[in-house]
């Protein structure tokens, strides 16, 4: 039995062993087939890593691309943006320089208009308006009349008086622009209008008034003056078509004689003869006599009446328009100048020129109690050392009798001949204390009386100075205006410097 047994348990053995190997085999080739599919796994795995590079990489390009085309939009919208941006910036930056020149423009317009009828440094509304608010419209006889939205004063007796760069002058018109026209009340010399011209503009006038004269204007105030150029050949037939605006001086034209009439008038005295500025043919221009209008050849001597415009920004100091409460514009200066009176011991002067820190005065009035003199007995220029001259006396005995000798200069004293033109005057001169005005000399007061001047008019020959300038001999008896020259820095105890009431001075 045991060996059965034995025998069984060996075959038990040979049989597991012979059943094991096809386990085994089977085991193995299972374990390879595990293996296999692991090893196709890795396979299919790399097998399938080359597509997955490319999906990877045809993704990083197609990123890369899509990147580069969201760069170009992104581009293509910046710079759509910059473009827009720019061109508003450029919108704005035009609209605001429309707006900063539409305000510029009215604000300057502003500040025009505002100036006009608020000057600076005044309270005060402009002096048209200050003028025409207390005066009275007429109809007839002397005073104001408004034609044409103009105030045009007339007549004789009216109250247009008015200061201005020290002078007295008369309103002739205030305009619908508020400017002012003035004519000074006296005139300023006697001269012949040119030596061959009858247009304003050119003649030696213009010249004598537009540089000599306006040299003591406070230009600042005016206006340029408006001169006709048209020629007038018939007085019922006035025009003005042709101007010119390059003068700040200009004569009295007829329309402004004219308009000045109420019967009589405040330009001209019945004995005066004024130049006007219009023309009637190239050699004759027009000219007023006593209340008449007549034409002359332009040589002939008559009065020279300035005329100025005032701009409408001027505005009023003071005044009533009389003639001792005139009009000023201006504050008054404590100081002698061109136009001042002044009194000097018991002898009244008038500032005829200024020159260098000097001061030519001649006396303010004639003084006809004195007795006339000869110019001299054998020659016609003024010279100290002609004895029996009017030049000797005036040097010597006049000179001694001055109480304040002390404040004269001596001074040239100008004796050109008179020719062509009023600047031959300056062509000789001669020293003295004492002097007399020549024909160029600027002169104040309106004199019925002759006197001397230092001026030539000839062989034997003087011109004498009244109404209007004449020649005279030189031994005829004339009365002597004398003329001195003092410093400008002299001392004024008193006065205003007006013919009224002139400045008084310590000696």
């Amino acid at each position: 039995m045991k060996e059965n047994e034995e025998i069984e348990v060996l075959s038990l053995e040979d049989d597991s062993k012979t059943s094991n190997t096809p386990v085994k085999e089977a085991n193995e080739k299972k374990a390879l087939t595990r293996t296999s599919k692991y090893e196709n796994l890795i396979e299919e795995v790399e097998d399938d890593s080359p597509k997955e590079g490319n999906k990877k990489k045809e993704k990083k390009k197609n990123e890369k691309e899509n990147k580069e085309v969201e760069d170009k939009n992104m581009a293509k919208k910046k710079k759509l943006k910059f473009k827009k941006g720019l061109g508003q910036t450029i919108f704005c930056l035009i609209s605001f320089l429309f707006m900063m020149g539409c305000f510029i423009f009215y604000g300057s317009r502003a500040i025009h208009y505002y100036k006009i009828y608020n000057p600076k440094g005044s309270d005060t509304v402009p002096l048209a308006t200050s003028i025409m608010k207390n005066a009275s419209i007429v109809y007839e006889g002397s005073g104001v009349y408004k034609e044409a939205g103009n105030y045009i004063y007339k007549g004789e007796d009216v109250n247009n008086y008015i200061r201005f760069s020290n002078l007295t002058w008369r309103i002739t018109k205030i305009s619908t622009d508020n400017s002012v026209e003035i004519v000074l009340d006296d005139p300023i010399n006697v001269m012949a209008l040119d030596s061959s011209s009858a247009d304003f503009k050119d003649s030696d006038v213009s010249k004598y008034l537009n540089e000599d004269f306006a040299a003591y204007l406070d230009t600042s105030k005016l206006d340029k003056t408006v001169v006709c150029e048209d020629e007038i050949s018939n007085l019922n037939r006035l025009s003005c078509n042709t101007s010119n605006v390059d003068h700040y001086v200009k004569l009295p034209d007829i329309s402004t004689f004219l308009n000045s009439m109420a019967e009589t008038t405040y330009m001209a005295s019945d004995t005066d003869t004024l130049w006007l500025a219009n023309k009637k043919s190239d050699k004759e221009a027009w000219y007023a006599s006593g209340y008449n209008i007549s034409s002359s050849d332009v040589t002939e001597f008559y009065g020279i009446k300035p005329v100025v415009v005032l701009k409408s920004t001027n505005v009023l100091v003071s005044g009533t328009g009389t003639k001792e409460d005139p009009f000023t514009i201006e504050k008054q200066e404590n100081k002698l100048k061109f136009g001042s009176y002044v009194t000097i011991g018991e002898d009244t002067w008038v500032v005829y020129k200024e020159e260098d820190g000097n001061l030519r005065l001649t006396l303010a009035e004639l003084d006809t109690s004195v007795r006339t003199r000869q110019f001299s007995t054998d020659s016609n220029v003024y010279d100290p050392n002609d004895t029996g001259s009017i030049a000797s006396y005036l040097n010597s005995y006049y000179y001694e009798d001055i109480a304040y000798k002390d404040l004269l200069v001596e001074a040239n004293w100008y004796t050109g001949e008179y020719k062509t033109s009023y600047e031959d005057v300056y062509d000789s001169e001669v020293k003295a204390y004492v002097g007399m005005l020549n024909a160029a000399d600027f002169k104040f007061g309106s004199f019925n009386d002759y006197y001397y001047l230092t001026t030539p008019a000839g062989e034997d020959l003087v011109y004498i100075y009244a109404s209007g300038l004449l020649e005279s001999d030189i031994t005829a008896y004339e009365y002597y205006r004398p003329a001195i020259v003092i410093k400008d820095d002299v001392q004024i105890q008193s006065g205003s410097g007006t013919k009224e009431n002139p400045f008084v001075l310590e000696v």
